[in-house]
């Protein structure tokens, strides 16, 4: 185990959850922080787009948990958005219930796609 002489704890990884259900909020915080991850909840794409633009934000996210369909702005649009801010590298990760309809070019916004709703193993 490590000691107080290995120096501190390197810091944990934050997940940014966008999604408008609170209960879907509240799953994904359970599953992602199972995982060993802190998590920061936003309610639509709009903000999002203001967490990471804000001071740090876009350091500060290891990866974003996007869910399709929400009020303001869509996952769709706050991916391009996030696209276009020039984060091509931050990993965003796309829930839908629809996932095996998502056509090829939304497809390439995203890391990856999972359906809804979706387990991660205890």
């Amino acid at each position: 185990p490590p000691s107080a002489a290995d120096g501190p704890a390197p810091p944990k990884l934050t997940c940014l959850i966008v999604e408008d259900n609170s209960v879907c909020q509240k799953v994904a915080q359970k599953m992602i922080q199972r995982l060993g991850f802190d998590t920061v909840c936003a309610n639509h794409g709009g903000e999002c787009m203001e967490l990471l633009k804000a001071e740090g934000g876009s350091e500060r996210f290891a990866f974003i948990l996007m869910d399709f369909r929400m009020p303001v702005m869509d996952g769709i649009q706050a991916t391009r958005a996030v696209r276009d801010m020039g984060l091509t590298a931050l990993p965003v990760i796309a829930l839908s219930a629809e996932a095996e309809h998502v056509d090829d070019e939304t497809r390439s916004l995203f890391t990856d796609i999972l359906n809804k709703p979706c387990n991660v193993p205890a």
